[in-house]
């Protein structure tokens, strides 16, 4: 039964391994060449001034950037790939009939299926997420926040979790429609508004953000910004009892005094905290794909030879 499905699976995730492969070797690329530039401007040891943050950004925006959006779609594609014509072309083709009247019942028959085209999936996707993340260690100085879309769906751990979600909503979804275009596309769907959700409202209540703030009898008060490369939640000012000052954005020396500023802030997620970040949604992610994936047992049983 394994080898069965591994036959029908193979080809699958032959291709899923070639393109990944490719996209490693890019990666490469973009690890060792922008290593090279950080070191020949001494940013590796010491933080880039200015001027060389934006020389870099302007130098490898174009090469970087398109390497994100490939990455943000890759793990939804090897999913969707591997998910939907898992049970749907079975039935499309007519040859789940051959698999529900042999003695291997009908659950373990789902179960192998998921497994067989689930397991090389993952690996693939994990060694995806490690290979972009170790690619773009180089570069977490001088580019955007890690925890923030799409820097974070497109490295480590959740590039993986994010995979084995398409999967098991374009496999279930299959089983249920029995139609390879329709479970595709409506996975794909659902996809998209999963990830939305839990970049823009679950992921910012993973931790509680840390603020830092400034008196506003120190120069240059307006100007301030937190260190490194921050997620940046929220801003503003405080009166000096601590009550939110309701006043326009910037607050100038005048505005300050009618208004009796005393703070400025800005609450922030740091950088360093973007493998307890990854952890927590992988560990989120993961669980919704195997709730999807589990969906599928009822429709299983309804089957019909």
């Amino acid at each position: 039964m394994i080898w069965l499905a591994w036959r029908r699976q193979r080809a699958v995730a032959l291709v899923s391994a070639a393109v990944t492969g490719v996209v490693i070797a890019l990666l490469a690329v973009v690890h060792f060449v922008s290593a090279a530039r950080l070191e020949r401007d001494g940013c590796d040891v010491n933080p880039c001034s200015g001027d060389l943050v934006t020389a870099f950004q302007n130098d490898f925006q174009d090469l970087y950037f398109p390497m994100v959006m490939v990455l943000f779609a890759v793990p939804a594609l090897l999913g969707l790939f591997a998910g939907a014509p898992l049970f749907a072309r079975e039935a499309e083709q007519g040859t789940h009939v051959l698999a529900l009247t042999q003695s291997v019942g009908r659950l373990r028959w789902w179960a192998t299926k998921v497994l067989v085209a689930a397991v090389p999936l993952l690996v693939t996707a994990l060694a995806l997420g490690l290979a972009s993340e170790w690619a773009a260690r180089p570069l977490n100085l001088v580019m955007a926040s890690p925890i923030r879309t799409p820097m974070f769906e497109t490295r480590g751990l959740v590039v993986a979790a994010y995979a084995l979600l398409a999967f098991a909503l374009s496999a279930t979804i299959g089983l249920i429609l029995r139609n390879t275009l329709g479970a595709f596309a409506l996975a794909l769907g659902l996809y998209v508004v999963l990830l939305l959700v839990t970049g823009n409202v679950l992921r910012p209540q993973y931790a509680e953000p840390l603020r830092e703030q400034h008196s506003t009898a120190e120069e240059h008060y307006d100007e301030f910004e937190v260190a490194g490369n921050s997620w940046l939640m929220d801003g503003g000012y405080l009166k000096a009892d601590g009550s939110e000052a309701e006043v326009g954005e910037p607050c100038l020396p005048e505005c300050v005094r009618a208004n009796r500023v005393a703070w400025v802030y800005l609450d922030y997620q740091p950088a360093s905290r973007f493998w307890r970040f990854q952890l927590t949604e992988s560990a989120i992610i993961a669980a919704v794909a195997l709730l999807a994936a589990y969906a599928g047992a009822p429709a299983v049983r309804r089957l019909r030879p």
